[in-house]
Parts: C-alpha cells; sequence; structure tokens
C-alpha cells in the first residue's frame, strides 16, 4: 500500500520477490472482480504460467485479443472503490489543491533512429566551449525478463539544453554501420569532460544497457561514464538513508511538481511511441540536469560547497556563478560578489584538457 498520497516508489526486485509480488496482484484483482486486468499485465510481461494459479482458468482467445489490443495510453486502469477494510483516504483539500504533474512541449521531443539523428544531436549538445549536464536514463520491456531472464532495453533517453533525444536502440544497433555510429556518438558525450553526466539510479541503467547490448559495453561502461553524478544519493541527503529513491518524489520537493507516472510499465516495445510515452521518457532524463542545478543552487546559497570531487567539483564550480548570483538578486539580496577561481588548465578545457583546483565562493 501506498504510503503517501500519489507516492510512487521506485524499487528494484529480485526475481522471485517480483514473481511472489505478481501472484498477490493477480489473486487480489481476481477477487475484487478485476481478471481482465490481471490477464492483460500476465500476458503483457510474458507470465501466464507465473500466475495460472491465481487466475483459475487460462485467459481466453477472447481475452488473449483484448490484451493484445490495449493502447499504451489506456493502461493506467481504474481500480474502482477501495476493497473492503482498507484504509479510506482522506478528502482533497481545496484550498491546497496537489501540483500538476510537470509537462513538456512535443517540439522539445526528438526520436532518434538513423545516423542523421545523431549527427545532429551530437551538433546541439556538444555546442558552445561551456560546461553542461547531461540528463541518462533509460526505458525497457520486461517479457519474461521480470521473472528474472534478460531485459530488453528499446530507448536510451538523453536530456541537456533543454532538449530530449530518444535513441531507438534496437534500431541503431541493427546494422554495423548504425552500430558504429551510436558507439561513436555515445562515447564522444559520454567521454566529455564538458559533460557533467546526471542520473537516477545512473549505474543500474548503464548497467541494464551493458547487459542487453553487447556491442556498447565500452561506451556505457562505469568508467566511460564521467565526470558523472546521481541523484539518488542527493534524494537520501534530503530524505534520509532509508528514503524509497523515487524520481518523482525529488521533482516535487525540488522542482515542485512531480512526474506523471503512468506510463512507467506501458509497453515500450511499440513503434511508434504514444505521445504520452514520449513525454514521459523524455521529462524521465530531462528533469535530471534542471533538479541538479536546483540542487546545487541551494547547497551553495546555504553557504556550502559544491558537491562532488574532482572534475565533477569544477563543473559544478563553472555552471554555478552565474546561476547563484541571478537567484540571490532575484530573492531581493545585495550581491556582492561571485569569486570564482580555477586552475591554470581552465582555459584550454575545450581541447578536452582536465581541470586543476579551483572553487567558487558567494561572498
Amino acid at each position: 500500500e501506498e504510503e503517501e498520497e500519489g507516492a510512487l516508489w521506485e524499487v528494484e526486485l529480485a526475481a522471485e520477490q517480483w514473481r511472489s509480488l505478481l501472484r498477490s496482484a493477480a489473486e487480489r484483482l481476481s477477487k475484487r472482480g478485476l481478471r481482465p486486468v490481471a490477464v492483460q499485465c500476465a500476458l503483457r510481461h510474458g507470465l501466464e504460467r507465473e500466475v495460472a494459479e491465481e487466475l483459475g482458468e487460462p485467459p481466453t482467445p477472447e481475452e488473449r485479443a483484448r490484451a493484445q489490443a490495449v493502447r499504451a495510453e489506456d493502461l493506467v486502469w481504474p481500480l474502482g472503490p477501495p476493497a473492503r477494510g482498507s484504509k479510506p483516504k482522506p478528502p482533497a483539500d481545496a484550498a491546497a489543491p496537489a501540483p500538476a504533474a510537470l509537462r513538456l512541449a512535443a517540439s522539445r521531443v526528438h526520436v532518434v533512429d538513423g545516423e542523421e539523428g545523431l549527427a545532429k544531436m551530437l551538433a546541439i549538445i556538444l555546442a558552445g566551449h561551456g560546461i553542461a549536464r547531461l540528463g541518462i536514463d533509460a526505458e525497457w520491456v520486461g517479457g519474461s525478463s521480470c521473472g528474472g531472464g534478460s531485459l530488453s532495453v528499446q530507448w536510451l533517453q538523453l536530456g541537456c539544453r533543454g532538449e530530449a533525444w530518444l535513441l531507438d536502440l534496437p534500431t541503431l544497433i541493427a546494422t554495423p554501420s548504425s552500430a558504429a555510429h551510436l558507439q561513436a556518438a555515445l562515447g564522444a558525450l559520454f567521454a566529455s569532460p564538458r559533460l557533467l553526466k546526471v542520473g537516477f539510479g545512473l549505474a543500474a541503467d548503464l548497467r541494464v544497457v551493458r547487459s542487453a547490448h553487447g556491442s556498447l559495453r565500452c561506451c556505457c561502461a562505469a568508467s566511460a561514464v564521467s565526470p558523472s553524478v546521481d541523484l539518488v544519493n542527493e534524494w537520501r541527503k534530503l530524505r534520509g538513508a532509508g528514503a524509497v529513491s523515487s524520481l518523482s518524489a525529488l521533482c516535487a520537493t525540488v522542482l515542485g511538481a512531480p512526474l506523471d507516472k503512468r506510463c512507467c510499465l506501458s509497453n515500450w516495445g511499440r513503434r511508434p511511441l504514444a505521445a504520452q510515452q514520449l513525454e514521459y521518457a523524455a521529462l524521465d532524463a530531462l528533469v535530471l540536469p534542471t533538479a541538479h542545478e536546483e540542487l546545487e543552487r541551494r547547497r551553495i546559497r546555504a553557504g556550502g560547497a559544491p558537491a562532488g570531487t574532482g572534475l565533477a567539483a569544477h563543473c559544478f564550480c563553472a555552471c554555478f556563478a552565474k546561476p547563484v548570483a541571478r537567484a540571490a538578486l532575484a530573492e531581493g539580496e545585495r550581491v556582492v560578489r561571485v569569486e570564482l577561481r580555477l586552475g591554470r588548465t581552465f582555459a584550454p578545457i575545450g581541447e578536452g584538457e582536465p581541470f586543476a583546483r579551483g572553487t567558487v565562493r558567494v561572498l
């Protein structure tokens, strides 16, 4: 049961835990007269055998046809009134309505399924000589993987400079030529010293991508994606070490609005994706740089030092001098001065040289 209104906890389950959860859900849905929902869940994820006992009878041809015809935008089913004995939810407070979920204009979402799209993406992300943040996320389909098999990673999402790119991995690795271009593009982005890679569970996402697509093992290796920062760690600092990871909750806390998670378990193997899926996937990557910027702004405004060590810390320094000053001015303070001190190797950063020691302070 959810502990908070609108909360969605993102957790990793072992194979047996997943099967146990699925069996429990199928049993409860069937008892509540919602067998079609249980059947669709089992068929969509390829786990019909796992819940055969809970379903009672095998799915009929009609049920199979309905499950195959369901649209991605219809995947969130209203479950009707709460079951007997469940705790009723408090009435909504009209004076303090829940914040609307974050939205994104379709013009800022780009599907990349060829070499031309990769080239355009690289040109935009690597434009200029400054330092930027690159949000990274991935979407996959479960199939038999929910029971412990291999995952099928369908999309790799990148968010940077207010734009989001959805990389169609199965299409991009379909031929040796396109696979080589994909490897080169990801290698250039992930190794760039001018891009701070930001994720939420970044190491886990990269591990899944490497496992699903062997041709991307080198460019998606943990050591090859640098500098990087994982916002899961920042979230746990805000909510405590025992807090369950939730990107939507982090956005609600830091950006003032949650993510709409209704497409989380939709069919990412469909082509083309539905409009709701495109927006969901794009936001998952694009909110990461924005959330990180706000977290660092708050940290520095409170007098703390930029987070991270080595090159990542210097990325924070270079990124946040102006935003910190603008924020202080907007709040009516008389700013004073932003002092930025960097080492001798800052100037040739466009040539890929590393940073030397440096700090930033708001005085």
